[in-house]
């Protein structure tokens, strides 16, 4: 029984030593570098449970000056950073573009916590009138918004 004890002991402290990780951060306008406050940052990786009933990762909302922090992670591991916000193009750690690739952040048994930037972009809009010779408007005419792209 004493055994037994011991090793549920040793097991809990072990476990409990494992998640003294923490991830903090902050977002950032990737045009200006201003903070970008009120972004919900998520994270998710191997061994985070789903919150109950909103089938979802922990997530937190930045406060005015960008900054977040996620505690008590499982150090060694590897984690997905997600920020979003209305008007933003959704992105992560290290990416350099709009719906380019993010980093994973990696904690070690030696570097059980890092400080990351997230850099998100905003969404862009084109607004116009189509106008004839006369400078009047044309009704019904048809315009499309392409993108450019240099391939060699």
């Amino acid at each position: 029984m004493r055994l037994t004890l011991a090793l549920v002991a040793l097991l809990i402290g072990a476990s409990a030593a494992q998640r003294n990780g923490e991830i903090t951060g902050t977002v950032v306008d990737a045009a200006t570098g201003k903070p970008v406050g009120a972004s919900i940052v998520s994270i998710a990786g191997a061994g985070m449970t789903v919150n109950t009933g909103a089938d979802q990762y922990p997530r937190l909302l930045t406060a005015g000056d960008g900054r977040f922090r996620f505690r008590d992670l499982a150090a060694p591991g590897s984690f997905t950073i997600t920020a979003t916000k209305g008007g933003y193009a959704p992105s992560g750690p290290g990416q350099r573009r709009p719906g380019g690739e993010a980093d994973r952040v990696e904690l070690s048994v030696q570097q059980t916590s890092q400080d990351v930037v997230i850099r998100m972009w905003k969404y862009g809009a084109v607004t116009g009138m189509v106008i004839d010779e006369a400078g009047e408007p044309v009704v019904g005419v048809q315009v499309r918004s392409m993108t450019w792209r240099s391939i060699g």
